[in-house]
């Protein structure tokens, strides 16, 4: 039996002033074989030291396949988030309300048109000719002094009954028609509701709406006076304001005029 010595054997030779971040992940164990002979009777015994095997592994290759190794446990897993539950609630009502307020901007709070209508004036010289209203025309005629019209004829009756509480005195206002005429000029005169008629003896009537009298006309020269009827309703109750139809004509003169040329 031919003892071996033993002797310590290193796979990595340290690397001279370098320094690696190296990780093994475990220890190899190198082992040697030590091959044993008989003793022949003619030799004498002698310790047989054998040279440990040359390792082919290089340091260059030994430290790249150390630099890519890649431990099974340094691979990350993924990782499972819990999403709490008011945020899936709010990322369900957030486009709700951002796709219904689109549809109120575009459909509703936008969604209208403004028109803008100017009315055209134009001014007729109709002089003293008439003027015919016809009903069965579309279009008006200026030439011929026709245009189109309807005619309203409308008719109301009502009864009521009310219980007496008590006995007094219930007194109206007279109402009338006065026809007021333009002599003056050929403009037209504007006179708003209650404008005062006065008679004679100072009483006093008020207009019931606003009216336009129309000018006077003036033929070969002439002034020619324009008239126009309204409603009139008494300042106050009373008998003494039903006066009866004139046979000529009566005058009224209206005190907003007075100091006038028109009075």
């Amino acid at each position: 039996m031919v003892n071996a010595k033993k002797k310590k054997v290193i796979d990595i030779y340290p690397p001279e002033n370098k320094q690696f971040n190296v990780q093994v992940a475990k220890e190899e164990s190198v082992f040697i074989k030590v091959q044993s002979t008989q003793k022949l009777p003619e030799e004498k015994t002698r310790m047989v030291e054998e040279e440990p095997e040359a390792i082919s592994t290089t340091e260059e290759q030994l430290l790249e396949e150390l630099t890519s190794y890649e431990s099974p446990l340094s691979k990350e897993l993924p990782l499972r988030t819990k999403i709490p539950l008011k945020t899936k609630i709010l990322g369900i009502i957030i486009p709700l309300l951002t796709i219904g307020l689109f549809y109120y901007l575009g459909f509703i709070a936008l969604a209208k048109v403004d028109i803008n209508l100017t009315a055209k004036k134009l001014n007729l010289s109709l002089d003293s000719l008439p003027v015919v209203i016809d009903k069965n025309i579309t279009e008006s005629n200026y030439s011929q002094r026709v245009i189109p019209g309807n005619l309203f004829v409308f008719t109301e009756s009502d009864e009521q009954e009310f219980k007496s509480t008590g006995q007094g005195k219930d007194e109206s206002k007279a109402k009338g028609v006065i026809t007021i005429i333009n002599n003056y000029s050929t403009s037209p005169q504007i006179l708003v509701a209650t404008t005062r008629f006065e008679t004679s003896d100072g009483k006093i009537f008020r207009l019931d709406s606003r009216i336009v009298i129309p000018g006077a006309t003036t033929k070969d020269g002439v002034l020619q006076p324009a008239s126009i009827d309204v409603n009139v309703t008494a300042d106050q109750p009373g008998p003494d304001y039903n006066i009866p139809a004139c046979t000529e004509p009566c005058k009224f003169t209206i005190p907003g005029f007075k100091g006038t040329d028109k009075f």
